[in-house]
């Protein structure tokens, strides 16, 4: 019984918050290519602020 216990209690706190593509999630579509945007975004005018500063 000692054995299968933390078993069982893993299967029930998967089934409780799934996994996989049907559990829910706040992810919107396209929230890592706009996160990948910003910080490219994010980089090129921290590399222009450090050219004008060397200018």
């Amino acid at each position: 019984m000692k054995r299968t216990l933390p078993l069982t209690v893993a299967i029930l706190m998967l089934g409780l918050l799934g996994c996989g593509s049907s559990s829910q999630t706040n992810v919107r579509e396209g929230a890592d290519d706009q996160a990948i945007a910003d910080y490219e975004a994010a980089i090129a005018e921290l590399e222009e602020s450090d050219n004008n500063a060397e200018q």
